[in-house]
């Protein structure tokens, strides 16, 4: 999912709470279960998320940070693509995708960690990241970038064999602007995907 786009819902989210807004656009109660493609999501306990919704797959929930430039999101991004027949070539899959991200001249990577979880099943990888953002949108003057936090897997969905998924969540902020409860919020979001059938 583009991060640009993410940061641009994150900027419109109050016009459209306060507005109606287009009927894709929505506030989500808390520990809401929210369908997506091929899973589902349970919303934080926190109010102001909002489901941004434009192609009826429920893959982009956004909420304000500290600031109206900040963003908190959570994502669902998906690939049709056959079943990996070898850890080798899911392991290359996931690269492909790292790369296609870090490779944007946009990011300065600060740190990246991931890590296999085999008792998630044979193809599956936690990861972990931080970069800077130095093309955010709304910058405050004399800001050069904005840092990107990121934490989510990457898997093969186990109700659809032939469909990879990557989950995230991800917190768009200021440097000075650290979030300490970080990974404890990222880990319930994380823990609290449910696959489906497609």
């Amino acid at each position: 999912m583009n991060k640009l786009i993410a940061l641009l819902v994150a900027v419109i989210c109050n016009a459209c709470a306060s507005s109606g807004g287009p009927p894709y656009i929505k506030e989500i109660p808390a520990l809401t279960t929210v369908p997506g493609h091929g899973a589902t999501f349970l919303i934080p306990d926190e109010e102001g998320w909002m489901f941004f919704d434009p192609d009826g797959k429920g893959s982009l929930i956004v909420k304000n940070g500290n600031s109206k430039i900040e963003s908190y999101v959570i994502s669902l991004d998906y690939y049709k693509q056959p079943l990996p027949i070898s850890i080798e070539e899911f392991d290359s899959l996931y690269n492909t995708l790292k790369s296609s991200e870090f490779d944007d001249p946009r990011y300065k990577v600060i740190s990246a960690t991931e890590k296999p979880v085999t008792t998630r099943g044979k193809y599956f990888v936690e990861f972990h990241y931080l970069v800077e953002d130095y093309k955010a949108s709304k910058m405050p003057e004399g800001t050069e970038y904005l840092l990107l936090e990121t934490m989510g897997f990457f898997t093969v969905n186990p109700e659809t064999p032939d469909n990879l998924v990557r989950v995230s969540y991800s917190y768009r902020h200021l440097p000075k602007n650290k979030d300490k409860s970080f990974n404890k919020k990222a880990s319930w979001v994380l823990e609290n995907v449910t696959f489906v059938p497609q």
